[in-house]
């Protein structure tokens, strides 16, 4: 427990550093300096170090001198700006010592369930299947040249676990994959930000739904015990959107201002994270065409060298592990590398995903047979209660803003911030189309099809607030409560009363393992686990099972892996019988 503590502060620190370097640097391309919250400085900072930790993935380890190069150069900066940055503490710390009591208590809610949950000895099933392993590999080595090969699921590149990686202290012999727990800590105090500008009566559309975020609670908590990009993207997504409403709310959409610049820094970050989130940069695209509007053309070099920087070492890792720039979309076969996994296994694999998100529990080549109407009413019988009142409010929702849209349009009100409003509309359904013909699972469009129904709360609750104001100090308690009732008892009951855990005051418990065999194939001795398709903390390489043709590159594990001749049908065996382990 203090370890994990320690490390949120150490993480929390040196991501504050860098996101004030990264504002201040946007500050030069901007007119006024407009103030930042302190998340999203330090959530500007984690993008940061991803991009550098991705560019030093390329060529080392993710370990002690990643670790110290960031802090060298997070030094550097702060004794530059010491000044400056000692008056933004200062300045952070009186307003720390100005919270109310209430807000206190809520806080330490959230920081004692992220601890319990941090600290747990359950775990997801992709925590077995392939996020341990990633991470594992970053630890360790350098980009492996064709490791999708291995195991294709070790393609799905996430910059959120090259962050794990830095962030583990494997180098210690720990293993904090506590990440999860720090950003669920970050959106509750933007939260406290909003509830604060609730209870001083001072508040904006953008601070509700900041406090309004939380609301699904009970769906995204559990996402908190491993390194799941599934609890990074929802959140990522929507602070985006509060920072496109704040822009709404000032009249500054016409404006090239910081909150443009940062917009796109979490956006592309969300995107790099995972591919779900792409839908989230139209809003960036809608801001730069009003610059392209009004000539502003200037804009076009910040835009153009951040996404450059932010996007190249993430192509680089996708190019080096699987063979394509933007793995698992085979239809961009640009390159003609040795490595390259095999196009026929890699449609496989997006036929596995596509089918596990539409039926859990049937085969994939039985899913793919199926047309839309025989799959969707298996996968709105598979959806939890909760998700299923979702889905439906959403639909009945959709219609409601169809017909007001129409209406409006009729009668010509639509204005730039009406217009504002639309684009933020039309980025939440693009994601949801998005999502739906991609990969149909209720985890993979929490970031898109969450916010129909938050948006329209967050709505309804401002207005609520503004009629009502002398009833704010009863009203935001009892949403507090009703917001974390479920989550705060389901954490006391799965993982402290029903599994007797009692939490190690100093160091976690480490990886989980898994019984594995060493096997081996064409001169590689790799391990298989024998009961199932996980290898957790198994000694690398790893894999559920051996693909066909699989060969070392060089003859050494460091020159990568790579398929002579790719055997579709024996892939497609193998992996089904894996699938039966696991089940």
């Amino acid at each position: 427990m203090l370890f994990i503590l320690l490390s949120w502060l150490y993480v929390v620190c040196i991501s504050y550093v860098y996101g004030h370097a990264l504002i201040s640097l946007f500050y030069k391309f901007v007119s006024e300096k407009l103030r930042v919250n302190f998340v999203v400085t330090v959530l500007s900072g984690l993008a940061m170090l991803a991009v550098l930790a991705s560019y030093m993935s390329l060529f080392i380890k993710i370990g002690l001198l990643a670790n110290v190069i960031i802090i060298a150069l997070g030094l550097a900066y702060s004794i530059v700006q010491r000044k400056l940055l000692m008056a933004n503490v200062a300045e952070l710390l009186q307003a720390v010592q100005k919270t109310p009591l209430l807000i206190c208590l809520f806080f330490l809610l959230a920081l004692g369930m992220s601890l319990v949950l941090s600290l747990s000895p359950f775990v997801k099933f992709d925590d077995g299947l392939y996020y341990q392993q990633s991470i594992k590999w970053i630890e360790n080595y350098p980009a492996i040249t064709g490791l999708g090969n291995l195991h294709l699921k070790l393609s799905f590149n996430s910059s959120w676990h090259v962050l794990s990686a830095l962030f583990s202290f494997s180098f210690l012999g720990l293993q904090l994959n506590d990440l999860n727990g720090l950003l669920f800590l970050l959106v509750i105090v933007l939260a406290i930000d909003g509830l604060a500008a609730i209870l001083k009566n001072k508040f904006r559309f953008s601070d509700v739904f900041k406090v309004v975020t939380i609301a699904p609670l009970h769906l995204l908590y559990h996402y908190v015990i491993s390194p799941s990009p599934d609890l990074v993207v929802p959140y990522l997504v929507w602070i985006v959107f509060v920072l496109f409403l704040t822009k709404i709310e000032q009249g500054r959409q016409q404006d090239f201002d910081v909150y443009s610049l940062l917009i796109l820094t979490l956006s592309v970050f969300a995107v790099v994270i995972k591919l779900s989130a792409a839908p989230v940069a139209l809003l960036s695209f809608y801001l730069l065409a009003i610059q392209l509007r009004l000539k502003n053309v200037k804009t076009l070099l910040p835009v153009g060298v951040l996404v450059l920087l932010m996007v190249t070492p993430w192509m680089a890792r996708n190019i080096i592990i699987s063979g394509y720039l933007v793995y698992p979309f085979y239809q961009l076969d640009l390159l003609n590398v040795d490595w390259k996994i095999p196009v026929e296994l890699v449609q496989l694999e997006v036929l596995e995903t596509q089918s596990f998100a539409k039926i859990k529990g049937m085969l994939f080549t039985e899913v793919a047979a199926l047309s839309a109407s025989e799959w969707l009413p298996y996968w709105f019988s598979q959806l939890q209660p909760s998700e299923r009142i979702i889905v439906v409010l959403n639909i009945l929702l959709t219609l409601g803003v169809s017909a007001w849209g129409l209406i409006h349009l009729a009668k010509g009100k639509f204005n730039l911030q009406k217009a504002g409003y639309a684009m933020l509309g039309f980025t939440v359904y693009a994601g949801i189309i998005f999502w739906f013909v991609t990969a149909p699972h209720f985890r993979y469009g929490m970031a898109f099809i969450l916010p129909v129904y938050l948006l329209f709360f967050s709505l309804a609750l401002y207005y609520i607030i503004k009629k009502f104001s002398q009833y704010t100090t009863l009203v935001i308690p009892c949403l507090l409560a009703l917001f974390f009732a479920k989550p705060v008892y389901d954490t006391l009951k799965r993982h402290v009363i029903q599994t007797q855990y009692r939490a190690a005051f100093l160091v976690p418990d480490g990886q989980q393992y898994t019984m594995a065999k060493q096997v081996k194939y064409r001169g590689i001795s790799l391990y298989v686990p024998e009961a199932t398709a996980q290898c957790w903390g198994s000694p690398l390489p790893c894999a559920p099972f051996i693909v066909d043709g699989l060969e070392l590159r060089n003859g050494h594990l460091e020159g990568g892996f790579r398929i002579v001749k790719a055997n579709p049908e024996e892939y497609s065996a193998r992996r089904l019988e894996s699938m039966k382990k696991t089940e």
